[in-house]
C-alpha cells in the first residue's frame, strides 16, 4: 500500500523529527519506530518458517498490523496537524464551552495514539506467540524488534496522556482501557523475557 508518509526518505523523516517546531510528532514517530519493529519480527519469522507455512498465520497477521499501523500513522500526523491549526485559531483559554473545534482536534490527536497502542499491543503478543520457536539465529531479531514495540507503545501511550490532560470526560472514559493495555503489554513482555533469558538475552 502507498502512504505519504512512509514513501517519505528516511533521512528528511528524521529531520523533520528533530526540528523545534515539528512536522512529524512523537506520537507518529513512535508509530514509525512499531512498523519498523514488525519489521524485524517478520524477517525472524521469515528465515524461522524457511520456506514453509508453519508461520502463515503470524505472517499474514503481521503484514495485517503493518498496513494498519501504516494507515494509522498518516492520520496521526493528520490530527496533529489539525489540532496546531486549531490551536492558533482559538482563543488561549482550552476551557471555553463554545471551543467545538478544539475539543474535537484534541479528542482526534488523542483516540489515533491510543488506537495505534492497540496495534502495537497486538505486534507484541503475536511475538510473544511465536518466540519460542523461532531460530535461534535470528531470535535476537524477534526480541530486539520486541523492545522496539515496548518503547513505541510508551510513546504512543505518553501521546495520549498528555492529551488526555485537557480532557476529563475522555480521560474517564478510556480508563479501564488504558489500564488494558498496559496490563497486556507487561503480560507478553513478561513471557519474552521467559524465552530470552534461556538464549542470554535481557531486555
Amino acid at each position: 500500500m502507498t502512504s505519504a508518509l512512509v514513501d517519505e526518505r528516511f533521512k528528511d523523516i528524521v529531520a523533520s523529527i528533530g526540528r523545534r517546531a515539528p512536522d512529524i510528532p512523537g506520537s507518529t514517530a513512535s508509530i514509525l519506530a512499531a512498523l519498523l519493529g514488525l519489521a524485524m519480527g517478520k524477517m525472524a519469522i521469515a528465515v524461522s518458517d524457511d520456506g514453509g507455512n508453519r508461520f502463515s498465520d503470524a505472517r499474514r497477521r503481521l503484514d495485517e498490523l503493518s498496513e494498519q499501523l501504516t494507515v494509522s500513522a498518516d492520520r496521526d500526523r493528520r490530527h496533529f496537524r489539525r489540532y496546531l491549526d486549531v490551536l492558533s485559531e482559538e482563543p488561549s483559554d482550552h476551557e471555553a464551552a463554545d471551543d467545538s473545534g478544539l475539543h474535537e482536534a484534541q479528542a482526534q490527536a488523542t483516540e489515533e495514539p491510543l488506537a495505534a497502542a492497540h496495534l502495537i499491543v497486538k505486534g507484541l503478543e503475536l511475538f510473544r506467540d511465536v518466540a519460542g520457536s523461532i531460530d535461534r539465529k535470528v531470535a535476537s531479531d524477534l526480541h530486539s524488534g520486541a523492545s522496539v514495540l515496548s518503547a513505541a507503545f510508551c510513546g504512543a501511550m505518553m501521546a495520549a496522556e498528555i492529551n488526555l490532560r485537557h480532557q476529563v470526560a475522555m480521560r474517564r472514559r478510556t480508563f479501564g482501557e488504558r489500564a488494558d493495555l498496559y496490563r497486556r503489554r507487561g503480560a507478553a513482555l513478561e513471557q519474552l523475557e521467559k524465552v530470552a533469558a534461556d538464549l542470554d538475552f535481557r531486555y
